[in-house]
């Protein structure tokens, strides 16, 4: 999404039009249904596996505020069938690096682990919040969900195709997440 915001200039009064993008827009057969936002967008990018980098600000009790910069991820997808209901499954792996550096002294492997899985959570979080804003918020497959049962599951869709929207939003949505810090600053971790 693209936004041209006009704002006054306080000294000249004249008037600046600002540029901001944030979020993805969601259409259904070519109608516009609404937006998701950036954090939600983020989620869209885990989920197919398109994400290439991005910055995540962890708050750790023992460090305080921590960037961590995701710049490796990976996604599979796996589809199939429970109570005749669609399951999508989504198994997220990425690494990451932490920004900052700490003296050998201050970082455990227990503290790393604690970075690990705040992240995950972090990250199936904003997966989650993709998928209840585009899918079941506005019925929109932006993900190609419908697709991917057909080639994967054809006989879940197959006759059902005319109550496939509806289907897809009270399908189950698993979401396991594996990140790992990989780097603190300068030093690789082994």
């Amino acid at each position: 999404i693209v936004r041209v915001k006009n704002e006054e200039d306080g000294a000249e009064n004249e008037k600046k039009q600002q540029i901001e993008m944030d979020g993805t827009a969601c259409f259904r057969d070519g109608l516009y249904k609404g937006e998701v936002d950036s954090t939600a967008t983020r989620g869209l990018l885990f989920a197919q596996g398109d994400l290439k980098k991005c910055l995540y600000d962890l708050e750790m009790p023992v460090f305080g505020r921590l960037t961590a910069e995701v710049h490796v991820s990976d996604t599979d997808l796996k589809v199939s069938e429970k109570a005749g209901q669609p399951v999508f499954s989504f198994q997220i792996r990425c690494r990451a690096e932490i920004e900052e550096s700490f003296s050998p002294d201050n970082m455990h492997l227990d503290r790393l682990n604690e970075i690990d899985s705040l992240l995950s959570s972090m990250i199936k979080t904003d997966v989650e919040n993709a998928l209840d804003q585009s899918i079941r918020l506005h019925g929109c497959d932006v993900l190609g969900l419908t697709r991917i049962a057909m080639k994967k599951a054809p006989s879940m869709v197959r006759g059902r195709e005319a109550f496939w929207p509806e289907i897809l939003r009270t399908s189950t949505f698993e979401i396991h997440v594996e990140a790992s810090v990989d780097k603190i600053g300068a030093q690789a971790i082994d």
